[in-house]
């Protein structure tokens, strides 16, 4: 099957990127075909979301591990359980995102908004019309929904970073902290460029800080999600 070009955003570079129904506001129905594949946290999420995590997950996989087989295990766990765990985690990802830019009032600003709107008027301008953007995306596996879900994201992790490392932020890295830091990778002696050090480890930070709020958020999983042939779902992915 040929390997197509996918609109995949990251928040986190371990995290599987990048997610119609199946991506409303939390609460939601799932993706109109009244099936719940999970539900994370207290938001709903239907089969076209689920799946797309799935192949996402597995094609992170497939490209930094390919000469993993799908009858491997990867730390103990069988391949296509491993990319389940993996998508769930993601899922989670996006969900603490939102959760936590609410909960730190750090959510979109009218000017992000304005953004949000340039770049899906940059895709429609792209491809001519909103009829072939919508054509695109239905190609893509994901849907105007998850689009802007997707756009979101990464926004609000943005914001979420600045106000806990930015220039006022409470967590952000001092002199001290940043030689300790370069020090221990690898940086020694020699001028350090301080804020590319700061943003590292601010991203550092941030990663741990989201693992620990993951941990924190139930999931609840369906048989269709657990019983999903995860290579058939990869090799035939729209």
């Amino acid at each position: 099957m040929r390997r197509k070009s996918r609109i995949i955003i990251l928040i986190i570079v371990s995290v599987c990127f990048v997610i119609a129904a199946g991506c409303e506001s939390v609460g939601g129905e799932g993706d109109g075909t009244g099936l719940s594949w999970l539900t994370v946290g207290d938001r709903v999420i239907g089969e076209i979301e689920a799946r797309y995590f799935l192949y996402s997950s597995a094609h992170v996989m497939r490209t930094h591990l390919p000469y993993i087989g799908w009858g491997d295990v990867i730390d103990g766990i069988p391949v296509p359980d491993y990319i389940k765990n993996e998508a769930v985690s993601a899922m989670k990802l996006y969900y603490v995102t939102h959760l936590k830019a609410d909960e730190l009032s750090v959510g979109l600003a009218a000017e992000q908004t304005a953004v949000l709107d340039m770049w899906r008027d940059s895709y429609i301008d792209h491809f001519g019309d909103e009829d072939a953007f919508m054509a695109f995306l239905e190609d893509e596996g994901i849907t105007d929904e998850m689009f802007t879900y997707f756009n979101e994201t990464t926004l609000l992790r943005a914001n979420i970073k600045e106000s806990l490392f930015g220039e006022d932020g409470s967590m952000r890295a001092s002199t001290e902290q940043l030689i300790a830091y370069a020090a221990d990778n690898g940086r020694q002696n020699g001028i350090i460029d301080f804020e590319s050090f700061r943003d590292a480890h601010a991203e550092e930070e941030l990663g741990k800080l989201f693992e620990q709020w993951s941990e924190d958020v139930a999931v609840t999983i369906s048989d269709q999600f657990k019983n999903i042939d995860v290579k058939e779902l990869y090799e035939n992915f729209r």
